[in-house]
């Protein structure tokens, strides 16, 4: 339901004309066009609005009511699914051997994963499996971990097939996932044998794959990645661990700090 009126708190002792424009922009266009913000963007040049702001792609639109749910930034999921389906375009990035450099990676394949991977796990929560798992190929094949080094809303989009019931298609993307994870534990064992908060981190996703082979009906990774887990001295995911943490116990208290 429309409102009638919309309020939010302006913060900081003053404004800047972009935030003025915004405000002129609300107060006179009567909601007569599309007035959206990129994504990506610092929370604080949302100016307070996000109770407002609904994700239809890459960018959030100001919608006309107010959203109550955490800190707002909803999702309209019917009108960014139909948009990752007709209008998104991937630039030719799962050509075999493209070169994709660093401002690409950070302005065009992490916002496109991490808006993909957003809605994938939306449609999950409203039931929509099969638009989950099909939008969560999409954006595993067209950015591939060939090309665009993997990153956490990769593993995300893997856990997202998983929970979709499409173990098959997961299982691939799964062990590129683990591989890339595993190299990057066992180097920093080499370095710092206690580990940092950030192979705390890549451990639990790997946890976290194991858990979600075995319980999936993905047997042959869940094996293959217990036995792997073993080796680097990770113990096995327990979904309901008597603590906030499932490697709590086993982590030295500089990273304990650290965390």
């Amino acid at each position: 339901k429309m409102a009638d009126t919309i309020s939010w708190a302006l913060r900081g002792g003053y404004m800047l004309k972009d935030q003025m424009m915004i405000l002129d922009l609300l107060a006179h266009n009567d909601w007569k066009r599309p007035v959206c913000y990129a994504t990506g963007m610092p929370n604080a040049a949302y100016g307070g609005l996000n109770q407002y702001l609904q994700q239809e792609g890459l960018v959030y639109r100001i919608i006309p009511f107010r959203q109550d749910s955490g800190t707002g930034l909803g999702i309209h999921t019917k009108g960014m699914y139909d948009n990752v389906k007709k209008y998104f375009e991937y630039g030719h990035c799962d050509q075999p051997g493209i070169y994709l450099d660093e401002s690409v990676e950070r302005f065009f394949t992490e916002p496109m994963r991490t808006a993909i991977s957003r809605l994938a796990m939306q449609l999950l929560t409203e039931g929509e499996n099969t638009k989950a798992a099909e939008i969560a190929r999409l954006c595993l094949t067209k950015i591939p971990a060939v090309n665009a080094p993997i990153d956490a809303n990769y593993a995300t989009l893997v856990e997202v097939l998983y929970k979709a019931g499409d173990a098959k298609s997961a299982g691939p993307f799964a062990r590129l996932v683990f591989q890339e994870y595993e190299g990057k534990i066992r180097f920093i064992q080499s370095v710092i044998p206690e580990g940092t908060a950030d192979s705390y981190q890549l451990s639990e996703t790997l946890q976290r794959l194991q858990w979600l082979a075995e319980t999936k009906g993905d047997k042959t990774n869940a094996v293959e990645f217990l036995n792997r887990l073993n080796q680097i001295a990770i113990p096995k995911f327990d979904p309901n661990p008597p603590v906030d943490s499932v490697l709590q116990d086993s982590l030295p208290d500089t990273v304990r700090k650290e965390k």
